[in-house]
């Protein structure tokens, strides 16, 4: 639960997105599974994480 909506929430990580930059995707839940009108992609950049990847 991301949001304290009583929902089961996703975050997943692909570390190869954009030559190797990375991107976060949030899924939100619903009482029927995750929506992804709601999916949110961040990136490492956007929120202020830093990414080292060898």
């Amino acid at each position: 639960m991301l949001d304290g909506d009583g929902h089961a929430d996703a975050v997943v990580f692909g570390p190869l997105y954009e030559k190797r930059k990375g991107a976060y995707l949030v899924l939100r839940g619903t009482d029927y599974g995750f929506d992804p009108k709601k999916a949110q992609l961040f990136t490492p950049d956007a929120i202020g994480v830093p990414l080292r990847l060898k």
